[in-house]
């Protein structure tokens, strides 16, 4: 697509905003989605112009409740879609696309990990937007009477299933970083002593009634705008799902920190100060960072090996695989060492 066509579709769905002469880019860099996202830059304003596959219009919709849910009771500013004046719907369709149309959010989402300082503030935004959305009507969401992290148990054992049938084989498992050293030969063994460890952790965890509400589903600190170590946005929620809060959490800190930390420990303090977490709560959310880096590793590598997936910026997602494979290295090493196991 080129930007002519670009500026022809925001010219078709939302005329009212004025956007003759506007220039469009594409953003591609760090991304992990397939999707098409676009900068609108604009005399009236600068604008998100976001792709959605037709078949994923439920998704779609899902993302945009919640974030209009948000816009009402959450102080962070969030990408509230502009309605489309033909439609009257957040989506305005072409032949095989509907596509959504936000303001540009100020700040800008980090290209490295976050300082402590940043960790922090992001924790602290994270707890408030678990407030802001606790009562928010769970629906057709709502998973019955089975603790949430049972799903994250299910897919373990499907993980473990697929590499007994080598669905993996072969895979190399690609760390660059010299500290870990692994000496595995290929994926398949480590996936499977991490599959282990995690399904182990997520037994342990005690035996209370959860919390299930809608949460984010995909909190790291790349979906975080920032100005200094000040938050002043949250973007993308095209994950949103009915699940445990915790799993958000897992995700923030487990993208930037290590359950060993000092920073992992801090920010997992201040979300604490803003919503508060028993020791239960604490130690699931170390069963459900380790469940997540084994299964995020094992999608990676099933989306670019076997299925042979094409992203808009390679190497980001080289760059996260390897991020990963380090942590799930560093996992199988911590618990080596008996301090998670």
């Amino acid at each position: 697509m080129i930007p002519e066509q670009v500026i022809a579709i925001v010219q078709q769905g939302w005329p009212q905003l004025a956007v003759a002469g506007a220039a469009a880019t594409p953003v591609t860099t760090g991304r992990f989605s397939t999707d098409p996202l676009w900068r609108i830059e604009s005399s009236g304003g600068t604008y998100a112009l976001k792709g959605w596959p037709t078949e994923r219009n439920e998704q779609a919709l899902r993302a945009h409740r919640y974030v209009n849910h948000l816009a009402v009771h959450f102080a962070i500013p969030v990408p509230v879609p502009h309605t489309c004046s033909q439609q009257n719907t957040p989506l305005y369709r072409t032949a095989n696309q509907e596509w959504e149309l936000t303001s540009w959010l100020t700040g800008a989402a980090l290209d490295h990990p976050p300082d402590e300082r940043q960790l922090i503030a992001a924790a602290e935004a994270l707890a408030q937007l678990h407030l802001a959305t606790r009562d928010l009507p769970a629906g057709s969401g709502a998973r019955g009477s089975s603790p949430p992290w049972s799903r994250y148990a299910d897919q373990l054992q499907q993980l473990k299933q697929q590499i007994s049938a080598s669905v993996f084989a072969g895979c190399q498992l690609p760390v660059l970083a010299r500290s870990w050293q692994p000496a595995w030969p290929d994926a398949s063994h480590a996936l499977d002593r991490g599959a282990t460890l995690a399904l182990g952790q997520l037994q342990a965890i005690p035996a209370t009634q959860p919390c299930v509400q809608w949460i984010w589903g995909d909190a790291w600190h790349g979906n975080l705008l920032f100005d200094g170590s000040r938050v002043t946005g949250l973007v993308d929620f095209a994950a949103v799902r009915v699940d445990t809060p915790l799993a958000d959490l897992a995700r923030l800190l487990g993208m930037a920190a290590s359950p060993d930390s000092a920073e992992w420990s801090s920010a997992l303090d201040a979300y604490a100060q803003v919503k508060p977490l028993s020791q239960g709560d604490r130690q699931t959310v170390i069963a459900l960072h380790a469940a997540g880096t084994v299964l995020s590793l094992g999608n990676w590598l099933r989306w670019l090996s076997v299925e042979q997936r094409r992203f808009a910026d390679p190497q980001a997602v080289l760059e996260r695989v390897d991020q990963f494979a380090q942590r799930l290295a560093k996992l199988l090493g911590l618990s080596e060492k008996g301090r998670f196991s």
